[in-house]
């Protein structure tokens, strides 16, 4: 494994991932049951979305 070199990005938890994206949405009026169904079931799949 390589070392993380310091301009690497930070690699969020997707518990912090789907609270930023219900608060974006919050902010824009937006967002129902099946967005917030849909972040949990994205980020169960594909949890490190940074990479």
């Amino acid at each position: 494994m390589q070392p993380a070199h310091d301009c690497a990005p930070e690699l969020f938890s997707p518990a912090d991932i789907c609270a930023a994206y219900l608060v974006h949405l919050e902010r824009r009026g937006r967002g129902n049951t099946a967005y917030t169904q849909a972040a949990r079931s994205f980020l169960r799949r594909w949890p490190q979305v940074q990479q």
